[in-house]
């Protein structure tokens, strides 16, 4: 069984713990051989600074929220994953 989430492309999500803000660049998936086929969220700086950073959808949406809960019902694209991650 498969669970929906939101990817936020282009919005700003907040670090829980330290309160910085950050940019979501994209998602994609994850190819080192431990970890083939999970995932992954890239995000930036809020101002588009790099470095770029990957944590795998889980554990970002655990980390972080939205900065604003209006953006997560806006025009975003959907992705649908299975438990380990893996798009279905």
């Amino acid at each position: 069984m498969g669970k929906k989430l939101q990817t936020m492309v282009g919005s700003v999500w907040v670090n829980k713990k330290l309160g910085d803000r950050y940019r979501v660049v994209g998602v994609a998936k994850e190819c080192t051989n431990s970890r083939v086929g999970e995932t992954v969220v890239i995000y930036s700086n809020e101002d588009g600074t790099l470095p770029l950073y990957v944590r795998e959808i889980s554990e970002f949406l655990h980390k972080f929220s939205v900065e604003d809960e209006l953006q997560s019902i806006a025009d975003l694209p959907v992705i649908y994953a299975d438990s380990e991650g893996g798009e279905i």
